[in-house]
């Protein structure tokens, strides 16, 4: 019986062999993680601007302004084919995504600027930052993933 929060797909009687099993296996969980990628996007309320927020400086996030850092995000996807991963980085509005192991870099980040990630895998993923931040590096299982760095 499946618990909360778990699919259970019952195959009868149907035969596969071990690699028949596994391809199943990763077509549906790439097929199931995009579907609760959206109803998580879904589900998330945005914040309702009220008018009494500061606006922030106009030099914040901007490339070369002063007191600004550049930020490398070093993405590795391990144990999963090519094209079976997928991560997207998000500073200031802008997005970067990838669907293989490489490196993402924003500009213009300050002190207190959060860059969020958010993803998929069918293996292990493993963020790094090169610049002070909080987590410094990030480790997650197969499946969905989302988290942020906070900027020191």
């Amino acid at each position: 019986m499946a618990k909360k929060n778990q699919l259970v797909i019952d195959l009868g009687k149907i035969k596969l062999t071990d690699e028949q099993l596994k391809s199943l296996q990763a077509a549906l969980h790439k097929t199931v993680a995009k579907e609760i990628k959206s109803a998580e996007k879904t589900n998330k309320k945005q914040p309702k601007i009220t008018g009494t927020e500061k606006a922030k400086p106009a030099t914040r996030g901007m490339a070369g302004a002063p007191g600004t850092k550049t930020a490398t995000l070093e993405v590795t996807f391990t144990k999963v084919n090519t094209g079976d991963s997928e991560l997207t980085a998000t500073f200031n509005s802008q997005s970067k995504k990838i669907t293989s192991s490489d490196s993402i870099t924003f500009s213009g980040l300050a002190k207190g600027d959060m860059i969020e990630i958010d993803g998929t895998s069918l293996g292990s993923t493993t963020i790094s930052i090169d610049i002070s931040a909080n987590p410094t590096v990030m480790n997650f299982t197969p499946g969905n993933f989302n988290d942020s760095f906070l900027i020191k």
